[in-house]
């Protein structure tokens, strides 16, 4: 199992310089990827559920800082030299289709094609509305969405779909290849979208029962649309704290990889332990 970072881009802590500072450790230490989440607007009241909590609260008010997802990974590039950058994970219907191809496909090329883009519908009904986008309309925005990117990826100069369309322009950097797209997500939309048109499955916040269960789905969901399932790739972020006893921490990380993830991103803020004491402590265990 390889591991992933995430850094702390929101909240209190969140500074150019602690951003910078974990973002270099992680490449030092070894780390596979850094990794950050995307939201752009918080309301002061929220009612919609948060899929990946015990009781469905969200955890931060409208002051808290979150820098832009995006943005974060272009100056992570620029302070990096080999870590990839991950999203965990974009909301897809948010910004307009171009405009996040021509994004991704910018910090791709500013960080010699280290990219990987995870992406979801969303959750939060409060967000689409401040946004302006249609909240019930997300998962199907999501699927034309990811495929308008992958046309505007390859170069094509026009695409047709139920909500993007272009016509004889083009999308200027290309990526430097393929950007790995992982849907994000737990729901039955999420599986089906992961196995029909996703790189992989990137698992939030689940159990690794449940996560082997989900996976098979996805897999099935692809062998289903015609696609190899031993092509794309598990990966998991983990919500819950992370056992601070080292041994505690490779089991449970261990069960994780048994039920077949290759990477998994970690809140290492959350717990007792720093990105040094897990890579000299808990890593060694798993071995």
């Amino acid at each position: 199992m390889r591991f992933g970072l995430h850094l702390p881009h929101l909240g209190a802590p969140a500074s150019s310089a602690v951003i910078r500072d974990w973002a270099q450790e992680a490449e030092a230490l070894g780390f596979d990827s850094v990794w950050v989440s995307d939201h752009v607007a918080s309301p002061e009241r929220v009612a919609s559920r948060y899929p990946y909590s015990d009781d469905g609260a969200w955890m931060l008010g409208p002051d808290a800082p979150w820098f832009d997802a995006l943005g974060t990974l272009a100056f992570v590039a620029g302070a990096t030299r080999r870590v990839r950058l991950g999203v965990s994970v974009l909301i897809v219907p948010y910004r307009p289709a171009l405009v996040t191809a021509k994004c991704c496909a910018t910090v791709d090329v500013l960080s010699h094609g280290r990219l990987v883009l995870g992406g979801g519908a969303g959750w939060m009904a409060e967000e689409f509305a401040a946004l302006g986008a249609p909240f019930e309309e997300r998962g199907p925005r999501t699927d034309d969405y990811l495929r308008a990117f992958r046309a505007a990826w390859a170069g094509a100069h026009s695409y047709r779909g139920p909500f993007v369309e272009f016509e004889g322009i083009g999308c200027r950097p290309l990526p430097e290849g393929p950007i790995p797209l992982w849907v994000g997500g737990t729901s039955a939309a999420a599986l089906r979208r992961a196995g029909r048109l996703g790189d992989g499955w990137h698992a939030l916040a689940v159990s690794p029962e449940r996560m082997r269960a989900s996976w098979q789905r996805v897999r099935e969901h692809a062998r289903a649309a015609g696609r190899d399932p031993d092509r794309l790739v598990l990966s998991v972020r983990m919500a819950e704290r992370l056992p601070a006893n080292p041994g505690a921490a490779a089991a449970f990380l261990r069960s994780y990889a048994d039920a077949g993830a290759e990477l998994a991103v970690l809140h290492l803020g959350l717990t007792g332990l720093t990105p040094r004491q897990f890579v000299e402590e808990v890593v060694p265990l798993l071995r």
